[in-house]
């Protein structure tokens, strides 16, 4: 399998808006979110070494900021287009193609917050990994994202 990684397209005019222009809930969300470490749906395995979440989202729906503490690396399931939403007030926009990986570096004490959401026609799944071995400690997760 070919291995293609995607590249940021350029939002609307708003991609350089600022979190501050957000409406409150918003706001709300995104200060709550330095504890929510679900950067996925589902975490379908879990060893010493990783991680492995999925997730999916329908059209227009949208998963809420979370935080990323560890090295990362996902996995475009389907085609589609996603937009991301970024602590800074940055939104990215992406056209992915099924079978797009993109990897992440998280530096120490630099978490990376973010939402998602599927702006395309078409359901868009993925898979997560982050790397437990990573410069920073991994963020608690509740028992009912895990697969009994």
């Amino acid at each position: 399998m070919k291995r293609r990684r995607s590249r940021p397209v350029p939002a609307r005019p708003s991609a350089t808006a600022e979190a501050e222009g957000w409406p409150d809930w918003l706001q709300q969300e995104l200060a709550d979110s330095l504890r929510n470490g679900c950067v996925g749906r589902q975490i379908v395995m879990e060893n010493v070494r990783a991680r492995i979440w999925r997730a999916r989202l329908e059209p227009n729906e949208r998963m809420a900021f979370h935080c990323h503490t560890l090295d990362y690396c996902w996995i475009a399931l389907s085609d589609g287009v996603l937009q991301s939403r970024h602590a800074s007030g940055r939104i990215d926009r992406y056209d992915l193609a099924d079978g797009t990986v993109y990897f992440q570096r998280v530096p120490k004490d630099e978490p990376r917050v973010r939402d998602l959401e599927n702006v395309g026609n078409a359901a868009l799944g993925f898979m997560v990994v982050e790397f437990l071995d990573s410069a920073n400690p991994p963020l608690p997760v509740p028992n009912h994202v895990r697969l009994r």
